[in-house]
């Protein structure tokens, strides 16, 4: 705890010295995440963002507090702002989100008609098993290059030690995604 509170100082500081760095005041973002300080890790990225309107990674981790403090709709509205950004890889990642956080929406509000709708519309059915294998591929590929993140986001979500989301939970989904691509 001391150290990360130190840490969170020395990063306080260089956003006083520049203001202007985004990546300043996203790495005070990822310490306030990581003492499970979701408003002022908001405010951060926020600012992230109202300095780098192009940064992506900033409203993805905006929508996991958005999710995280039930603002759904914001946390949508985030995915899709990533996604129309046209950026790769990181709006991939937004695309696989946003339709996960619909399908918890729609089962949470008993819109169960309307997310069958969505997958009945042949967007995923209708798809080449080739290209089904490069986009399964690619999503293991994203989730491999970061693993770490991601093991650090389920430790704050599960409250799982991080030494069995990096060694087992993350490892495993990836594993299950390859495989399954190759079904």
């Amino acid at each position: 705890e001391g150290r990360v509170d130190e840490a969170l100082a020395e990063f306080q500081r260089t956003t006083e010295i520049q203001p202007q760095n985004a990546a300043n005041f996203f790495n005070v973002a990822l310490i306030y995440f990581q003492k499970n300080d979701l408003p002022s890790a908001e405010k951060a990225l926020r600012k992230v963002i109202a300095l780098d309107p192009s940064e992506g990674d900033a409203y993805i981790s905006l929508a996991d507090i958005l999710e995280a403090t039930d603002r759904d709709e914001e946390a949508l509205e985030a995915y899709e702002t990533v996604i129309a950004m046209k950026s790769e890889p990181v709006a991939t990642r937004a695309r696989v989100r946003l339709h996960l956080l619909k399908g918890v929406i729609f089962g949470r509000e008993g819109k169960l008609d309307q997310a069958r709708a969505e997958f009945e519309d042949g967007r995923w059915r209708n798809k080449h098993p080739r290209e089904k294998k490069r986009i399964m591929f690619k999503l293991a590929e994203l989730i491999e290059r970061d693993l770490e993140e991601l093991a650090f986001l389920e430790t704050l979500d599960m409250g799982k030690p991080i030494k069995d989301t990096l060694s087992v939970d993350i490892p495993t989904a990836i594993n299950s995604i390859r495989w399954y691509a190759e079904a």
